[in-house]
């Protein structure tokens, strides 16, 4: 019988870590999803059909900055977390836009591939910080996940 005291007054408790745990790990699945984006958007920018470069990373940036933005809300409801995915990802293209140690550089200037860059920067930025703004200090799911100090389920 005591031990089964034991058990419900440690249930809390680990309860609290078991959910720190599961947000840290969130956290930074997150952050990797937007390193993942910025990667494969900063390597589609070179993308051309014959002699035409094709901005495909820029509807790509807008679509899955928001996103991403969007599920990491709904999923957590913490506006630091959510911005999680737009650090990640503007911290690859600064990266892969600077020179390398042998001079490389994915994120050219001097020629039409440096317009689709800054054009998806800017897209993919203002898309994040937009979806930012408009999803507010709380999503309805994580509200809805926890209840309120006092309420009763």
């Amino acid at each position: 019988m005591a031990d089964t005291d034991l058990d419900e007054a440690a249930s809390p408790a680990s309860a609290s870590a078991g959910r720190q745990v599961l947000v840290g790990v969130g956290a930074l699945l997150y952050l990797l999803a937007g390193v993942g984006a910025g990667v494969f958007e900063t390597l589609l920018v070179p993308v051309r059909h014959g002699t035409t470069y094709i901005p495909i990373s820029v509807v790509l940036a807008a679509i899955t900055n928001a996103l991403l933005i969007w599920l990491a809300r709904q999923l957590n409801g913490s506006g630091a977390i959510a911005a999680l995915p737009l650090i990640g990802w503007t911290i690859v293209f600064v990266v892969m836009g600077v020179t390398g140690p042998g001079g490389d550089v994915l994120v050219q200037a001097g020629n039409e591939m440096q317009w689709i860059a800054l054009a998806m920067v800017l897209v993919g930025l203002l898309s994040g910080i937009a979806t930012l703004a408009r999803t507010g200090s709380r999503s309805r799911l994580a509200s809805r996940a926890r209840p309120q100090v006092g309420s009763i389920r």
